[in-house]
């Protein structure tokens, strides 16, 4: 849902990026994450225990795509919503890496 201020909010405030991981599955792109192995990247980040732990392995393979970055100085900030920019960079981030355009 779009707030006023232009803010994407879900009710789990990390459901985007397991949503974006639940893409890439579709898409063939999990397929190809899953091969290299990806492990520890979430521990690059300052504030990486503050992400559920249900959350964990879609927000590192989000990442291990390189559809998700975080934020400035290695902050992923995972209790803010997402601008609706920020999610179209996302979905193109995964059509991109995906093959698809």
């Amino acid at each position: 849902m779009f707030r006023a201020d232009g803010i994407f909010y879900v009710y789990f405030s990390f459901a985007k990026k397991t949503i974006i991981a639940k893409a890439m599955e579709l898409t063939g792109l999990m397929e190809k994450m899953n091969a290299q192995g990806q492990t520890g990247i979430l521990e690059r980040y300052q504030d990486f225990n503050a992400v559920a732990g249900w959350a964990k392995r879609g927000v590192e393979e989000t990442i291990a795509a390189g559809i998700v970055t975080g934020r400035n100085n290695n902050v992923l900030d995972p209790k803010a919503g997402v601008t609706r920019a920020e999610v179209t960079v996302m979905i193109q981030k995964l059509l991109i890496q995906s093959e698809l355009i």
